[in-house]
């Protein structure tokens, strides 16, 4: 895409993947062990330069969405949870949102989990 370049349809292919090498990059060594965090890390600062750089980006709901994705790869549940609030609301006609209707109710879901697990091990009583 070129400097300045509003982005077009034909860019949805070249958004980054978290997890996946980026083109030009050595795939062997520390670049392999460093890849499970630099391509999510990266992803993410290339996705809010574009939602930067082109508030009104056609797909912005894609890059959103692959921003949540990008920050599950790295563990970070609450930012990828604030991510897709941010979808919701702005692209309620979006492709992606039942997914990520999907991913907020298993994320709680995991949550409440954990959280039974935690008290039922502390034989906590709630009154």
């Amino acid at each position: 895409m070129a400097a300045n370049a509003v982005p077009t349809k034909d860019d949805r292919s070249t958004l980054p993947t978290p997890g996946k090498a980026t083109p030009g990059k050595a795939a062997s060594g520390k670049a392999v062990e460093d890849a499970s965090v630099s391509g999510p890390t990266e992803a993410i600062a290339l996705y809010d330069q574009l939602l930067a750089e082109y508030p009104n980006y056609e797909h912005a709901d894609k890059v959103l969405y692959q921003k949540s994705r990008a920050y599950d790869e790295l563990g970070r549940t609450e930012d990828a949870m604030k991510t897709m609030e941010r979808l919701i609301p702005a692209y309620p006609q979006s492709r992606y949102l039942d997914e990520v209707q999907f991913r907020r109710a298993e994320s709680s879901s995991k949550l409440s989990t954990a959280v039974c697990m935690v008290v039922s091990r502390s034989n906590l009583v709630f009154h």
